[in-house]
């Protein structure tokens, strides 16, 4: 009789795994390698643009007596 039941125990349990194996065989199947879910970040590389660098100087001596300092300036921008 105990070996009747422990035949029948050990049958149970071989069948309940093989029904679990066959109900997550499909899940194992849809599972995405993680490898395709993570992708690296896309890292732009920043816009330099090599301009010239513009210096401007509007003066404006309406009286005349500024004009050496203006020259002065005009020496210094032109250097």
């Amino acid at each position: 009789m105990r070996s009747a039941m422990l035949t029948i125990c050990v049958m149970a349990v071989m069948v309940g795994l093989w029904a679990v194996d066959g109900v997550f065989a499909d899940e194992k199947v849809m599972v995405a390698p993680v490898r395709q879910l993570i992708k690296p970040p896309i890292v732009a590389e920043p816009i330099v643009e090599n301009k010239p660098l513009v210096q401007m100087a509007i003066l404006l001596d309406t009286s005349g007596s500024m004009s050496g300092l203006i020259d002065q300036a005009r020496a210094e921008l032109w250097a």
